[in-house]
């Protein structure tokens, strides 16, 4: 039973956890009946090398193994890629209603 909440864990082990070979990102998720909370590491490949390094709990927490592929960014400099901003657009343009001052409109 875990003792802390899964944040705290997370943020005291995600920096071992990313210093191993082949991992990408780590996150706070779901197991796949999408009720307990896990440990999410998100893997380039899912060998039984990166399984074997990858501990099965941390502090109580599963832990789960995505395997993502290489993440690379969109774009330099923090900006949405065009892509989003379009979608963004589109989202915009199919409204048909005015937005409420309790649900601003995001500036892309």
């Amino acid at each position: 039973m875990p003792t802390r909440d899964i944040n705290d864990v997370l943020r005291a082990h995600d920096d071992g956890l990313l210093a191993i070979p082949g991992v990408v990102g780590v996150y706070v998720g779901l197991m796949d009946h999408g009720k307990t909370p896990c440990l999410t590491v998100m893997v380039t490949r899912r060998t039984s090398e990166v399984e074997r390094k990858i501990p099965d709990t941390i502090e109580g927490y599963p832990v789960c193994i995505e395997e993502s592929g290489v993440i690379r960014p969109l774009r330099k400099g923090g900006r949405f890629s065009l892509g989003v901003r379009s979608v963004l657009r589109s989202r915009r343009s199919r409204r048909t209603a005015p937005r409420s001052p309790a649900f601003p409109t995001i500036q892309a």
